[in-house]
């Protein structure tokens, strides 16, 4: 084997392998989970349409900042805008679920009229042997083969997922395609110890895992009934910006590495909207 061939085949093995870091929170999730109801997939599609929605808003947003000021300016708009974004969605799909649980409530009013008025009368017990006719069913509760697993744990993380993926396909999927299929590997000088790849997979995993628990946490800061928690709503923004101002540091050239302040404080960021998380979900 001619030394170009190890050198491509290396560079195919990295770029695989980058891949399964970046994608593996988001793809472990769909396939063991979105992929299996049909209506966490739709739940998953139309989060990821969400994301790609406002996302394009908090583009707009930095290309104007790019061109009139600084592009770090942009990034506090681009954040608001997708916290705004998973706050919209939420009370979208709180519409669509009450009017769904409402359809299967008065769907299962008709099925058991129609199972009463199809049950013979009882025989006669009263007083002149009137018969008594029986007493119909006043369950309204959906038959099994009606049912729907729309709890908010499992199409919280069904969203996230969606938004993750998203996320992941716009983040890491274009810089993917641009290094991928040669013989040589992108350094950043601000790094030069870990190939952009492995930086940026790592960098995407971290961020998909935050996409799902921002998303997870909307659905407890946004319930059916009562008002926002707006509270939550503002620590999940501000742990997005500070996640993304972390990655900042890949652009400076320091002794160390760039990437060695970056990768730690945004573990630091996503291992902290773990614990919020937990706290409010599941409160002592």
């Amino acid at each position: 084997m001619s030394s170009s061939s190890m050198i491509l085949e290396r560079s195919l093995i990295l770029e695989w392998g980058c891949a399964l870091i970046a994608f593996s929170p988001t793809a472990v999730l769909l396939l063991s989970m979105s992929l299996r109801k049909p209506h966490l997939l739709i739940v998953t599609v139309t989060s990821a349409f969400a994301y790609l929605t406002f996302a394009v808003l908090g583009a707009t947003v930095w290309i104007i900042g790019k061109n009139f000021g600084s592009p770090l300016l942009a990034i506090v708009p681009a954040v608001l805008f997708q916290a705004v974004g998973r706050v919209q969605y939420l009370r979208v799909y709180r519409r669509v679920e009450s009017s769904i649980w409402a359809s299967l409530a008065q769907e299962a009013m008709l099925r058991a009229s129609r199972e009463a008025a199809r049950k013979p009368r009882a025989p006669a017990s009263g007083v002149g042997g009137a018969p008594i006719p029986s007493q119909a069913a006043t369950s309204t509760a959906p038959p099994p083969d009606m049912r729907l697993e729309l709890n908010d744990a499992a199409c919280g993380l069904s969203a996230g997922v969606g938004y993750a993926t998203m996320h992941a396909l716009l983040l890491y999927g274009s810089l993917l395609a641009s290094d991928g299929g040669g013989y040589s590997t992108l350094i950043q000088p601000s790094c030069p110890a870990i190939p952009s790849l492995i930086q940026s997979a790592v960098i995407c995993a971290l961020f998909s895992v935050l996409d799902i628990i921002m998303m997870a946490t909307a659905f407890v800061a946004v319930p059916t009934r009562g008002r926002v928690d707006l509270s939550l709503v503002a620590t999940s923004a501000i742990l997005h910006l500070l996640a993304s101002f972390s990655t900042l540091a890949n652009s400076l050239t320091l002794d160390m590495g760039g990437c060695m302040v970056a990768l730690p404080c945004l573990f630091a960021v996503v291992a902290g909207s773990v614990v919020i998380f937990l706290s409010k979900s599941f409160p002592e």
